[in-house]
C-alpha cells in the first residue's frame, strides 16, 4: 500500500497505530477503575474506625512490640486525625 502523503504511514502502519492508542486507554480506564474502588474500600474502613472511635468501648491496638495496649485519649485523638485525613482523601 501506499505511504500516506501527509503522514509517511500506510493504512496498516495507522491502522496498528490506533489498535495501540485503543489499548492503552482501556488499560489506563481499567487502572482508574481499580483505584475507584480501592478508594471507596478505604472509605468504609475509614468511616467504621471513625465510628469505632466516636464510642465509649474500650479500644486496644497493638504496639511496635507487638503487645496489646488499651487507647488512651491522646492515642484515640491520633487516630482520629488520621482516620479524618483517610476519609478526606478517599470519600470523594
Amino acid at each position: 500500500m501506499p505511504a500516506s502523503p501527509t503522514t509517511g504511514a500506510t493504512p496498516e502502519d495507522e491502522a496498528k497505530q490506533q489498535a495501540l492508542i485503543r489499548q492503552i486507554e482501556a488499560e489506563a480506564r481499567a487502572v482508574d477503575k481499580r483505584n475507584a474502588e480501592i478508594r471507596a474500600e478505604n472509605c468504609q474502613r475509614a468511616k467504621a474506625a471513625l465510628s469505632a472511635l466516636a464510642s465509649s468501648h474500650r479500644l486496644v491496638t497493638v504496639n511496635e512490640k507487638g503487645q496489646r495496649v488499651t487507647m488512651d485519649q491522646n492515642m484515640r485523638n491520633a487516630e482520629r486525625a488520621r482516620v479524618e485525613q483517610a476519609i478526606a482523601e478517599n470519600c470523594l
